[in-house]
């Protein structure tokens, strides 16, 4: 943890104080907010301030409201008498709206951040924290390379075909199934999909005449007959050197860089789908990656889990990992109730539910096997057609056994989609 010791002033501590207590997470109640809306109006016509100071606390009350968090807190300078000198922190919320804390009141006699909060102490002991993680995600982080963290969204990727509209499963383990099949090329159906073929975010590149399939609700078998994409979905083969991934010139056809995710901040470019490298990172390659792991039944909804880089077991709890159980890995390893879950996803548990694939009106491997798409596809003319998921499988050939790898697959597969955010590390 940073630690760093300075004095805010005495109007600030005074919303925090009226604000909160305690850590906010998802059981913060919008009647709690509307309380503290109108402390904050009660405090700013009975206070004397500088406009500064009530914009400081309308800016704070509207990411209460908004649950914008906090995702980068910076040492201020200014050059006093020649020499740079930090007056103060600061701190940047996801919507890029700013505050400015400056050394102030001795109201205030410790200031520390990490990955996850800001804690503030007051000179009582009043201990004050706030969130400093996107909106819609887990609260805790992933490492996908030796140098990069990410934080995960919290629920895989769902779309309403009539509306339009994008969001996040309300629960991790929240699954569709053989509904998604309802929705094959059919724009008018009403319902959530959660599966979706390989770069079908919505965008059409108008350079590309080999895409013909990038809405989220098309899964067809029908050939395109065009060479370059014979199946029309994603960016078009050119040649071996061309790199197909749904990054930099196709960065749009990823999900969640083109579309916003109404639970998740609600603007485009947030959010990105994982590639093929940083899936298997967080799988096999980070430090202990193995006792990270394991197969679990979470309010009967079959999964894998991965525990972020730091986690704290619940006391009450017990974690079964693919390095203690073995190869053969079982659903029945891990069972928790919706309740338990919760105590799981406050300490920053990421729960990926096995949903199968669809092709055409075919579900396949519901409850058994896990697809999730990443960012990244196969090189050269054998792939021309071909995209890749990381594949899940926990019950594969009649027996109980677990494979966690990346695969080329046709990109006409609908397979599932969980986004991540990058941390902003200081």
């Amino acid at each position: 943890m940073k630690r760093i010791h300075l004095f805010l002033s005495l109007t600030l501590g005074l919303l925090l104080a009226l604000a909160s207590c305690k850590k906010y997470d998802d059981s913060f109640l919008r009647s709690e907010v509307d309380d503290v809306q109108k402390r904050l109006e009660n405090l700013v016509q009975s206070v004397n301030q500088n406009e500064s100071d009530i914009q400081t606390l309308q800016t704070l009350i509207q990411a209460l409201q908004d649950r914008n968090y906090i995702v980068a807190v910076e040492p201020w300078h200014e050059l006093i008498d020649g020499t740079s000198q930090i007056i103060g922190y600061n701190i940047r919320f996801q919507n890029d709206t700013e505050i400015l804390i400056k050394h102030g009141n001795s109201q205030f006699k410790d200031f520390e951040y990490d990955l996850d909060y800001v804690y503030m102490t007051l000179a009582d002991g009043t201990r004050i924290d706030i969130e400093r993680a996107p909106v819609g995600a887990i609260k805790h982080a992933f490492s996908v390379s030796a140098t990069k963290r990410v934080f995960f969204s919290k629920g895989n990727l769902q779309y309403n075909c009539q509306t339009g509209l994008w969001r996040f499963a309300e629960h991790q383990y929240d699954v569709i199934g053989l509904n998604n099949t309802n929705s094959v090329d059919n724009p008018k159906y009403f319902q959530w999909i959660s599966l979706f073929a390989w770069g079908t975010s919505g965008w059409h590149d108008p350079n590309d005449d080999g895409n013909t399939h990038y809405m989220p609700h098309e899964h067809t078998v029908a050939a395109t007959g065009v060479t370059n994409n014979p199946t029309g979905y994603g960016p078009s083969f050119v040649n071996a050197s061309t790199d197909l991934s749904l990054v930099g010139t196709y960065a749009n056809y990823d999900w969640g860089v083109h579309n916003p995710i109404s639970n998740g901040g609600n603007q485009r470019g947030l959010w990105r789908t994982p590639t093929k490298a940083e899936w298997d990172y967080v799988i096999k390659s980070r430090p202990d990656a193995k006792k990270k792991l394991g197969a679990a039944a979470v309010n009967e909804v079959n999964g894998i889990i991965l525990l972020p880089d730091e986690f704290e077991l619940p006391d009450t709890l017990t974690f079964a990992s693919w390095e203690e159980i073995g190869v053969k890995l079982s659903f029945t390893d891990n069972t928790y109730t919706a309740g338990q879950w919760k105590a799981m996803e406050r300490q920053g548990a990421l729960f990926l539910p096995v949903e199968g694939r669809v092709y055409n009106t075919n579900l396949d491997g519901f409850g058994t096997d896990g697809f999730y798409q990443t960012a990244t596809a196969p090189l050269g003319s054998a792939y021309k057609d071909r995209s890749t998921s990381l594949i899940l499988l926990t019950d594969y050939g009649g027996g109980t056994r677990s494979d966690f790898y990346t695969n080329s697959g046709d990109r006409k597969y609908c397979c599932s989609v969980r986004l991540i955010q990058d941390v902003v590390e200081e």
